[in-house]
């Protein structure tokens, strides 16, 4: 497969991870701490809540795979761009790396109960286990997963103001974004991470500076 069409797979995953992480959080209407364990043993009592939840996290886990076809794509054009140094590059690949942990980690945990339920036959636990095993999920994806995603767009975003990897403006859109996941805590600020997937890989595919002709010296003429 030529650079080319990697180029564009890389882009295309990006906007399938968008889609994939957006369908895997919003779907399960998980209980919180503040539902009562009346509302909760409800909740983990239906079959139908617990499927909604497995096949949620199996949405994230997918998300995550599609994650790793575009950054590795992202990678190597900001590798190619920072050259020697690649200090950068490689923060961003530190973070994409924890990103991808964070990810799994949280489908996990959500997957904990429901999964034990559904597919070994366990009974059915008093309602501060589940609730527990959902706020650790949260955790691991609103805190620590959303600031190593803004590992991953900071460098990005730099790089791409410095080398034109990529236009100015998905730069700009970058920090804006970057600056929004700091409060992906709150839940609601998290929808950045996947708009700036989606403008990355918009950008990505439209940009001349990712394909390999923009780097390539000319053929030396002869006399």
């Amino acid at each position: 497969m030529s650079v080319t069409n990697w180029s564009r797979f890389g882009a295309i995953a990006g906007i399938l991870f968008a889609v994939l992480f957006t369908l895997g959080v919003i779907l399960p209407d998980l209980p919180s701490g503040d539902d009562s364990a009346a509302v909760v043993d409800e909740f983990y009592a239906d079959s139908g809540n617990r499927t909604t939840v497995i096949v949620a996290a199996y949405l994230i886990v997918l998300s995550g795979l599609a994650f790793i076809g575009f950054f590795a794509e992202l990678y190597r054009g900001l590798r190619r761009a920072e050259g020697d140094a690649g200090s950068l590059a490689t923060m961003a690949l530190a973070g994409g790396v924890l990103f991808v942990g964070m990810l799994y980690a949280s489908s996990s945990a959500w997957a904990n109960v429901p999964g034990g339920m559904e597919m070994a036959g366990e009974s059915q636990p008093s309602s501060e286990i589940p609730i527990w095993f959902t706020q650790l999920g949260y955790g691991d994806l609103l805190l620590y997963g959303m600031f190593a995603a803004i590992a991953v767009i900071v460098p990005t975003s730099v790089l791409a103001l410095r080398t034109g990897l990529l236009p100015r403006w998905q730069a700009w859109t970058g920090f804006v974004c970057a600056f929004a996941l700091l409060f992906g805590v709150i839940f609601l600020p998290m929808i950045a991470l996947p708009l700036w997937a989606i403008a990355t890989s918009v950008a990505m595919l439209k940009s001349p500076a990712t394909q390999p002709a923009r780097n390539s010296q000319p053929a030396p003429t002869t006399t």
